[in-house]
Formats: C-alpha cells, sequence, structure tokens
C-alpha cells in the first residue's frame, strides 16, 4: 500500500541521500519473502483467534451456568485478546503490503502514540487478567477460607477493572520508545540496476523514542510486566500442585488407617 504523502512538504522535512548508496537504500525495503509469510501469519490469526474467542463470550452470554466470577476475569480476558488480535493484525495488514519499511501511515491517520498503545494496553491487560485468574486459583486452592470470605462477583468486576488500569499504566510508558513521528524525505538511488527504487515514495516516516532515556523506559516498561506475570505464575501453579499432592498423600493415609 503507497500512502498519499502529496500534501506534504518534502524541503521542510529532515533530507536522507541515498542516490549514491544503494545497499543502505536497500534496507529501507520490504522483503517480498518476509512480507507473505508475515501476512500469512496475521490472517491465519485472526480467522483463528477472533472466532474462539467471540464463540466463548457468545457461549457465557447465552448460558446462565456459564455466569460465573472464574469467567468474569475470562471474559475480559477473551475482550482484550480480540481487541488486541484485531487491532494488531490490522496495523499489519496496513503495514507489511507497502513497499518501504515506513509507519507513515500511522502518522498520518492515527499519530504514532496512539497508533501503539491501543496494542500495548490490550497487551498489558491480558497479561495482567491471566495473572489475575492464577492468583484467584491459588487463593481458592492454597487459602479456601480466606478466597470464600471474600469472593463475590462485585469484587471480580472491580479487579476486571482494576486490569485496565494497570495496563494504562504500563502503557503510557512504554509508548515513550514510539512517541516521537519522525518525517524523512529520501532521495532513492537511479540510473542502472535501480529499477526497483524507481516508484517508492518520497516521504517515509518512523515512530521513534523521545530521547534516550525514553527507549530504555519503553523496554523495561515492555519486558518487565510479563517477566513478573511469568515468575509469578509458576510460582503460583507450583504451589497448586503441591497442596493437591499433599491433600491427596492426606486422603490415601486417611483412607489406609481407616482400613
Amino acid at each position: 500500500m503507497v500512502v498519499d504523502t502529496s500534501h506534504l512538504n518534502c524541503s521542510e522535512l529532515y533530507q536522507l541521500n541515498l542516490t549514491d548508496d544503494v545497499k543502505r537504500a536497500s534496507t529501507y525495503l520490504v522483503n517480498p519473502g518476509s512480507r507473505a509469510i508475515a501476512l500469512g501469519i496475521q490472517i491465519l490469526v485472526l480467522v483463528i483467534g477472533v472466532p474462539g474467542n467471540v464463540s466463548f463470550l457468545v457461549a457465557v452470554a447465552r448460558v446462565a451456568y456459564m455466569k460465573t466470577i472464574t469467567n468474569i476475569f475470562l471474559v475480559n480476558l477473551a475482550i482484550a485478546d480480540i481487541l488486541f488480535v484485531v487491532y494488531t493484525a490490522t496495523s499489519y495488514l496496513f503495514y507489511l503490503p507497502a513497499p518501504v519499511r515506513s509507519h507513515i501511515h500511522s502518522m498520518l491517520n492515527i499519530w504514532c502514540p496512539v497508533a501503539v498503545s491501543i496494542s500495548f494496553l490490550t497487551y498489558f491487560t491480558s497479561v495482567s487478567t491471566v495473572s489475575l485468574v492464577s492468583v484467584e486459583r491459588y487463593n481458592a486452592i492454597c487459602r479456601p477460607l480466606k478466597h470464600l470470605a471474600v469472593n463475590s462477583k462485585q469484587r471480580a468486576v472491580k479487579l476486571v477493572f482494576g486490569t485496565w488500569c494497570v495496563g494504562l499504566a504500563f502503557t503510557s510508558l512504554a509508548v515513550l520508545q514510539y512517541a516521537d513521528s519522525t518525517r524523512i524525505c529520501v532521495t532513492w538511488p537511479s540510473g542502472n540496476g535501480t529499477e526497483k527504487f524507481a516508484d517508492l515514495p518520497d516521504i517515509i516516516g518512523f515512530c521513534l523514542p523521545l530521547a534516550p532515556w525514553a527507549l530504555v523506559v519503553g523496554n523495561l516498561a515492555s519486558s518487565i510486566p510479563f517477566m513478573i506475570a511469568l515468575l509469578g505464575n509458576a510460582f503460583m501453579y507450583v504451589q497448586i500442585i503441591r497442596t493437591l499432592a499433599n491433600r491427596s498423600v492426606a486422603k490415601t493415609s486417611g483412607r489406609e488407617t481407616m482400613g
């Protein structure tokens, strides 16, 4: 997809002269093979991810006994996943068909921070919700009396709202690495053997960090929640397995004693 940038004034932008640098100019091109694979993956994700999550939402809405506290969390996860899959896949379907690696369509139509914040928000919300489900299972098995005392649908709704607040907080930090909308006016190579550069757009753009520190903060905000969730979930499920194993041993011992 070639984005219309005719309304932009090339003379007012940063100039990138690649007339005599074919090798460097080639790094800005999208590889056709990689494009085909990536497009295929995005379409596959859409075809599998969206119907699966939508069918779960329909089942919860139509079947009375599925309106449980646990499913409140799973409904939130399904909604976040649908938004993430649809928005991310759609973004790539705009980005990949272009002949040049560029975020110019995001700059012209949405604005960089907004364009990346939606995928970050739904991603962080999904991670938070998965962790929340793990915490609920951990409390139900390892701390059953405490869990029964506080467990309610009203509490579940508040926790769901909290996952979006957590997602928004981390998103505000993660987008710093893509918050600077930078447009570049490119002079492509010309002459014999440079036909592949003939019809490329003169203006490209990238979503860049506001500053070097913003790149560090953004990368940390993107990776730390996942690592915390990974370690936390691993710990809780190990404890769940141990608790269930101890209960099984206790039941077996009790039966042997009674026998």
